[in-house]
């Protein structure tokens, strides 16, 4: 491995081992590795599909376009399992090194890997929500619905209303509740490591600036640059598995 390479390595392995809270904040490029692909890089969906079709108001406008859009997603969701980042995460976790996932994917991979405390800042794929009156279901129930019936959106079984997944949209808050779960993490968290994550969505791509800012450290992961590089601790660029892999083959020396 090169020398620059190794040498920033071993300064986050010092600063995991120093650290009393550690938390990792994951975007796409940390699933891409298991067969789903990223928003906005050079294959991302966005190059295939127009993304106003993933925003809150195309949902209400178009439900049977944004379905359509959703279903294109499920195989590939359906069929993807967890990489090495992931496992390298929760095995991390499980050393004391990382104490919670704070994730902008959808997937539920982290969990899948064996993370343990992973907040869905953005929800997850794996469940729908009811748009009239809350009520949650699950992907099988949408599957069972749309497949076998051939139905353009999938219909609350209480009230007939039409389903929405349980995951913010384009243009939609996210719900509160969430957001105060990754404050309570962030605050007296004394170093961030971003995985992944362009950090151009927010409230996320603030994060590594609030760590800062309460006397913090931040590293980056991630192949390609990001606005707040030149802010970071270390950024190291590079597949989230093979770091990943490394930093926890040196934890474990």
């Amino acid at each position: 491995m090169h020398q620059e390479l190794e040498g920033k390595i071993q300064q986050l392995v010092e600063l995991l081992r120093k650290s009393s809270k550690c938390v990792a904040l994951t975007g796409a490029g940390v699933s891409t590795e298991s067969g789903i692909p990223d928003f906005r890089g050079p294959d991302g969906t966005w190059k295939k599909y127009d993304p106003e079709l993933s925003t809150a108001s195309s949902f209400v406008l178009k439900p049977h376009q944004f379905w359509f859009l959703a279903m294109q997603f499920a195989g590939p969701l359906m069929r993807a399992e967890p990489n090495l980042a992931h496992q390298a995460m929760a095995e991390l976790e499980k050393l004391g090194h990382i104490t919670c996932v704070i994730t902008q994917n959808i997937d539920g991979l982290h969990q899948k890997g064996g993370s343990q405390n992973v907040i869905e800042l953005h929800g997850t794929a794996w469940r729908a929500v009811c748009i009239n009156c809350g009520k949650k279901f699950s992907w099988q129930y949408v599957m069972d619905q749309m497949v076998p019936m051939c139905s353009p959106v999938p219909r609350c079984m209480w009230c007939g209303y039409i389903l929405k997944p349980d995951a913010t949209l384009f243009f939609e808050e996210i719900p509160q509740q969430l957001y105060q779960q990754c404050l309570d993490e962030l605050n007296p968290c004394d170093l961030l490591i971003v995985v992944g994550s362009t950090l151009l969505v927010e409230p996320s791509g603030s994060f590594p600036e609030m760590i800062k800012k309460q006397g913090g450290k931040t590293a980056i992961i991630n192949l390609e640059e990001t606005w707040f590089d030149e802010n970071a601790d270390i950024v190291i660029n590079g597949k989230a598995s093979e770091i990943l892999t490394k930093i926890l083959q040196e934890i474990k020396k």
